[in-house]
């Protein structure tokens, strides 16, 4: 389904809250971040069927940095089915 318009993707929960919160669409947080906003109701849970479901985790390192042998061993577990 093509809604029209842009999607903006960014690791910046705050921020896209903020922009929610705005009334410049809607985003997908943590509780603890929203909850306060929802009880005041400057926030509206949409989808509640969906609370609580697994985010895609991220492993982010810079490329021109060595790894330590841990750090190797950890992406390697996190990748491994």
């Amino acid at each position: 389904m093509d809604a029209g318009g842009r999607a903006e993707v960014t690791d910046d929960p705050l921020g896209v809250v903020s922009l929610a919160e705005s009334g410049l669409g809607i985003c997908q947080a943590y509780d603890f971040i929203v909850a306060e906003r929802i009880a005041r109701g400057t926030l509206v849970e949409i989808m509640p069927e969906l609370r609580g479901r697994l985010r895609v985790f991220s492993l982010i390192y810079a490329p021109h940095k060595t790894l330590t042998t841990a750090a190797k061993a950890f992406i390697e577990v996190m990748l491994s089915d």
